[in-house]
């Protein structure tokens, strides 16, 4: 019968091993003949264990996957074996349970540090990270812990005992704490453990926490525990973490049950070079980068190089490989191989970004604008169609639908001002009940997209009334069209925020989404795991009697929290030959190729997590003040990173200011200076082509860079661009081997007159290249009065060889329109030469359109023979193609403008368009059609209906009553825009509205009523 207690001995021994090789050979090759082995081998991570697996396939058929863990594989096998409740997922279920019953605690006053109970208070979920985030940093050390600072964290340890037994399941945080507990009192041997001879824990990095090692230390009174440690200083990082302080073993006290083996010595010769790295001749080669951002595209050509000339398996190491994924991922691609980056979080997939905004749309100081229900409408990764709505009918016309406009949409955000916003949504339904065509459009059409658009909007309200407050409110009002003004038939309003998801799946065009996403994409299950994890929540949380989520800000934190707390599956597509890796996810890993790329102090930081409360003095009194763990860990790895593999790269960005090298990677490098090895490292590795760095390549890669000009030999620098003098001048070189590199570089062979080793993409973009020039020879030579002799005058004709006009006078002065062009002999003419100055010219434009003689030059400046159908020109449509042509071309006529945002000021056009209307419609009062025929029998203002300025006054007041309530705001824009227009501050207008006061006219529109009734 077993019995463990802490006073029985530890069957603990150490063996040294040296860095850069996880697992010795000896143990490979007793795996190897004895496959069906009856050791346990412990290794330092998932990857290790992989690479490890993936060797020992090579060799043998079947692998007991048992026998071979990770310590979280080891603690979890325990944990089953022992029949303990079944540990729970750290997931956002978790997390709802412990909020929720943290929030009651909280309002019955068990946290009185950190809240107190209050009206109107609410815990928040902030607290609840912030304890998570401590009681796990403590669940680390064996309990209990003494510590006077406690914030409340004893506590939360207290609700989450009493969480395990109401769920019948075991935290994730106390896993540790129960197995440690149930391995003192179990009376037999685990099954994990029964039937072995001993576990093998190979080399940790610094260092075990102390629950870890109390746990081993339980494991090594039921079976021997044998540990493979790197030698070196403890203090520094060098050594491996040990369970234990024992004496290294011998020959004679090595373990029985291990194979016999020559053992390693117990100190290497050099610091940072192992037996490992002596034994596989291990070389470093030192590549100078001048710019940190180069280390990507450095790496890829190294790669490129590697595998034109040598098979073999290579590691890159970038501490900020997460960050850079989608960089390494493309780069990858384009030289068809596949990366194992793969982002796993749910908040980085594109349909996770449409539903966020679909979830958030009555969220913050921009909802409901017409920036998100843009996004809500042309979002193509996550693309919603309310096919519900087309089973509406409308009573008065059949063919109309509930479907949104978006130039309707955005001429309403500009023109009444509608923004985001706290009461945008009841803004943007009392618009569009308002709304009516714009003068001189077509009023039918308009109509009908004007009611289409307010139709949609009034049953988004209802679909999103669990979501928002606002919407909530407004859900249960009657809509009327803006045009037919019948009662408009709306869905019934969504009940809650499942019903409100399902909803949304269900309108979610699949389809369309597949289609838009990229090979490999994870948009659609990213969608899928959200579903399936809400209604799982749902499910547990009925059964255990919590609280649910059902709408408005708990359902979106609900949300919120499944998208933070859910990762997808790591995907299976990549290389077998290439890994991307930080330096903890590469230790213990080995390859023919190591290129430690992206190593600098901005990339690799040092700083240690910070954990809420746990200060310097709390962690000292704790017993837990490890302020150099991270650094000593830095050691460990680059040391392991340095001996494993042939050929190590190490792109160093000394040379870069503002991203050096880090700590541990600076301290190799003066280290290989103190034992005069630093300019070995110069060598430039075999598998780099001398074509690549040779000077007589214009368009190499590399160069050979000096710091200083007595070294004979330069280090190996990346060159991606560079200038070289020539006996034409500066040419420009690029380097690369991606398809947008040889095109630049066959750009600058034609810019340099040299000979392209490629045809263009398009005969075009060879015009737009030369557009500047010929634009401006056009405009060095085009015709001027400088040409010309004084009293003569610059012909009519001249103006078919301008570009521009700005040396004509075509605003003279007093002088210039007194001079006496009476004896032209022709008419019009540009201008008559004087002796100082020149007379008016005749405005010469249209200037006619440049013909060069080439088609596909013409078609790029612009000539066009398709008709410009344009019913009616505005003033801000002429105003831009007087601004800029090309500029007016793009944006009217081809479309290829930016979607304009609202702005917190009125825009120009906005009340330009004002004035306008106000206009038309006192003429429609006088009986004019607009946009209509023009009359031949015009009759004066002063004639008509509105004869008078009061009336006059009177109906252009109630016209900006209805078609310009931004006036009657409370803001500093209402208060600036009532004095332009109408002469008056806001809170006047607002007292004119009340019925208070009648204004006189004054102001813009004032003036401008008094010039039309003085016109006869």
């Amino acid at each position: 019968m077993l019995h463990i207690s802490e006073d029985n001995p530890s069957m603990l021994s150490v063996e040294p091993i040296a860095s850069g090789r996880l697992i010795p050979d000896w143990l490979v090759t007793d795996l190897i003949i004895n496959p069906n082995t009856n050791k346990l081998i412990i290794y330092p991570s998932e990857n290790a264990r992989r690479a490890c697996l993936a060797k020992l396939s090579e060799h043998i058929s079947s692998i007991d996957t048992s026998k071979h863990l990770t310590l979280k594989r080891l603690f979890s096998s325990l944990f089953l074996d022992l029949r303990l409740p079944n540990v729970m997922d750290n997931d956002s279920l978790l997390f709802s349970l412990v909020h929720q019953t943290m929030a009651r605690w909280a309002n019955a006053g068990k946290f009185p540090l950190m809240f107190t109970a209050a009206e109107g208070r609410k815990w928040s979920e902030f607290k609840t990270e912030r304890l998570l985030q401590l009681h796990e940093e403590l669940s680390e050390l064996k309990s209990p812990w003494n510590w006077d600072n406690d914030p409340g964290v004893k506590e939360f340890r207290s609700l989450i005992l009493q969480l395990e037994k109401r769920t019948k399941k075991t935290h994730p945080h106390l896993m540790k704490q129960h197995l440690y507990e149930k391995l003192l009192t179990c009376d037999e041997i685990p099954f994990t453990l029964k039937g072995l001879s001993g576990v093998i824990v190979l080399d940790h990095s610094p260092e075990f926490s102390e629950m870890d090692r109390e746990l081993l230390n339980l494991v090594s009174k039921i079976i021997p525990i044998h540990q493979l440690c790197n030698t070196g200083s403890f203090r520094l990082g060098f050594h491996g973490a040990y369970i234990q302080d024992v004496e290294w073993s011998t020959e004679k006290t090595l373990p029985i049950w291990l194979p016999a083996h020559e053992l390693s010595p117990e100190v290497d010769e050099l610091e940072w070079k192992s037996d490992a790295g002596v034994e596989k001749a291990t070389t470093w080669h030192r590549i100078s980068l001048e710019r940190k951002e180069h280390h990507i595209s450095s790496t890829i050509e190294l790669v490129t190089d590697y595998l034109t000339t040598t098979q073999g398996s290579i590691i890159i190491v970038d501490a900020a490989a997460d960050k850079n994924q989608n960089f390494w991922a493309a780069r990858l691609n384009d030289l068809g191989l596949l990366c194992n980056l793969h982002s796993n979080r749910l908040r980085e997939q594109s349909s996770i970004a449409g539903l966020l905004n679909a979830l958030n749309m009555g969220e913050g100081l921009e909802s409901w604008s017409f920036n998100k229900l843009r996004r809500l409408v042309e979002n193509t990764s996550f693309p919603v169609k309310f096919s519900q709505l087309s089973k509406l009918t409308h009573p008065m016309f059949p063919d109309w639908k509930p479907i949104p406009h978006l130039d309707i949409l955005q001429n309403i955000s500009l023109n009444f001002h509608v923004l985001g916003g706290p009461g945008a949504l009841e803004r943007w339904t009392y618009t569009l009940s308002i709304a009516k065509p714009p003068l001189g459009s077509d009023e039918e059409l308009m109509k009908q997209r004007y009611e289409e658009t307010q139709w949609w909007l009034a049953n988004v309200v209802r679909i999103w009334a669990p979501l928002c407050h606002e919407s909530s409110e407004l859900s249960k009002r009657e809509h009327f069209g803006c045009s037919s003004a019948v009662k408009l038939p709306l869905t019934e309003p969504v009940k809650d925020g499942t019903e409100w998801l399902n909803i949304i799946f269900q309108a979610l065009d699949l389809a369309k989404l597949a289609g838009h996403e990229a090979k490999f994409s994870r948009a659609i299950p990213a969608l899928q795991m959200v579903y399936e994890e809400h209604h799982r929540i749902l499910r547990e949380l009925n059964q255990l009697e919590f609280d649910l989520p059902a709408d408005f800000d708990k359902f979106i934190k609900h949300i919120l929290r499944i998208i933070d707390k859910t990762e997808l599956p790591s995907g299976r597509t990549e290389s077998q030959d290439i890994a991307i890796l930080t330096p903890e996810q590469a230790f213990g890993m080995e390859a023919d190729l190591v290129i430690l790329s992206g190593l600098d102090a901005e990339s690799w930081s040092m700083k240690a997590p910070k954990v809420p409360w746990l200060d310097t003095e709390s962690r000292l009194k704790l017993g837990i003040l490890n302020q150099d763990i991270e650094i000593r860990k830095a050691r460990h790895h680059l040391k392991h990173l340095l001996n494993a593999a042939k050929v190590v790269v190490i792109l160093d960005t000394t040379s870069d200011d503002a991203a050096g090298p880090c700590a541990p990677l600076a301290e190799f490098l003066q280290y290989q200076k103190n034992i005069q090895q630093f300019q070995s490292m110069k060598k430039i590795p075999s598998f780099v082509k001398s074509e690549n760095y040779h000077v007589d390549n214009s368009d190499r890669p590399w160069d050979l860079s000096t710091s200083h000009k007595t070294e004979l030999r330069g280090w190996l620098t990346p060159r991606p661009f560079s200038m070289t003098m020539s006996t034409q001048g500066a040419i420009g070189n690029r380097s690369g081997d991606r398809g947008r590199d040889a095109i630049q570089r066959a750009g600058l062979k034609l810019v340099n007159n040299q000979e392209a080793n490629r045809a263009p993409i398009s005969l075009t973009n060879l015009a737009k290249a030369h557009e500047f020039e010929i634009y401006n020879d056009r405009l060095k030579r085009q015709p001027s009065h400088k040409t010309i002799k004084r009293g003569e005058y610059l012909a009519w004709e001249s103006r078919n060889f301008m570009v521009s006009v700005d040396n004509l006078t075509l605003r003279p002065s007093q002088s210039q329109a007194e001079m006496v062009t009476t004896d032209s002999k022709s008419w019009p003419h540009l201008g008559k030469k004087g002796s100082r100055s020149n007379s008016p010219a005749i405005d010469p434009r249209p200037l006619p359109p440049f013909d060069s003689g080439s088609t596909i030059f013409q078609s790029v400046i612009g000539q066009t023979s398709q008709n410009l159908n344009q019913k009616f020109w505005s003033a801000s449509r002429i105003q831009s193609w007087l601004r800029c042509p090309r500029g007016a071309w793009l944006e009217k006529h081809l479309l290829a403008n930016q979607p304009e945002d609202s702005t917190e000021d009125i825009d120009s056009r906005t009340r330009g368009l004002l004035v306008h209307e106000v206009l038309g419609h006192i003429l429609q009062q006088h009986g004019l059609t607009v946009g209509g025929q023009t009359t031949s029998l015009p009759v004066p203002i002063s004639q008509g209906k509105l004869d008078t300025i009061e009336k006059l006054w009177h109906t252009s007041l109630k016209f900006i009553e209805q078609n310009a309530p931004w006036l009657a705001r409370k803001n500093a824009v209402a208060h600036h825009r009532c004095r332009d227009m109408l002469g008056i501050d806001s809170k006047t207008w607002q007292q004119h509205l009340a019925g208070e006061i009648i204004l006189q006219p004054i102001g813009r529109i004032g003036r401008m009523l008094e010039a039309e009734l003085a016109l006869t």
